[in-house]
């Protein structure tokens, strides 16, 4: 009686004996060993499609966010180079104003002495300066072309009709501010002064005699110095001067 339920025990585990020994529970046929494995390679070959996929999108990506960078340093150099700029113009402006100031109180005082020449003298020189009711239109009618070698003509015959001394020099500081004014308006100095000392010897092509002068001799005085064109040489106006 044993033995049968031995044997009926043996035949109902016998299925798991055979798995046990065989390891069939482990075990896969090869076409589902096939399939498995082509399912690992397709996986595989997807993630690294995916990767791919990624990794260029993220270049893309870093190329748009460098382009945007470079977009931007470009504003903020372009909005740099503005910013100088404008400070430059307000430096400029500044630098502007000041020489004006110091170039005004010039004008202004050369306005004020020949507002205090005799009104027969500023008749006379009304050819020049115009009206002259402000230092802006002084300064109009100074530089206005060729008043500056009238404006000397006019102290050469004045020097020559041995006029009041003190008018001369008025009207001596007057030329200085008109030759300095006349200079300056231009980009580059459009006359020089003639270089005369006394002890030199006269030179008929830059001196000229005033009428109460030596005919030969020596400078013994410079009443005004003449001027010539910077960049020919070429000479404008003669030296007055006194020989002894």
């Amino acid at each position: 009686m044993e033995d049968i339920k031995f044997v009926e025990l043996f035949k109902r585990n016998l299925p798991a004996l055979r798995r046990l020994i065989f390891n069939l529970d482990d075990y896969i046929e090869k076409s589902q060993y096939d399939a498995l494995h082509k399912n690992f390679l397709d996986s595989q070959s997807n993630f690294e499609a995916q990767i791919k996929e990624l990794k260029s999108k993220s270049e893309l990506k870093i190329k748009d966010l460098e382009a945007t960078i470079s977009k931007k340093d470009q504003i903020i150099g372009a909005k740099d180079s503005a910013i100088n700029f404008k400070e430059m113009v307000i430096k400029k402006q500044k630098d502007d104003i000041q020489n004006f100031k110091a170039n005004y109180s010039d004008l202004e005082n050369a306005f004020n002495l020949f507002k205090m020449l005799p009104d027969n003298v500023k008749f006379a020189l009304a050819g020049v300066f115009g009206d002259a009711n402000s230092p802006i239109e002084f300064l109009s009618g100074a530089l206005s072309d060729g008043h500056m070698d009238a404006l000397f003509d006019y102290i050469a015959t004045s020097i020559n009709n041995s006029n009041d001394s003190g008018e001369i020099d008025s009207l001596q500081i007057l030329f200085d501010f008109v030759f300095y004014a006349v200079n300056i308006g231009s980009r580059e100095a459009t006359y020089q002064r003639l270089e005369v000392n006394v002890g030199d010897e006269f030179d008929s092509e830059t001196m000229k005699k005033i009428s109460d002068s030596a005919q030969i001799g020596a400078v013994k005085e410079i009443f005004i110095a003449g001027y010539k064109f910077d960049k020919t040489g070429k000479i404008v106006k003669q030296s007055l001067v006194l020989l002894e």
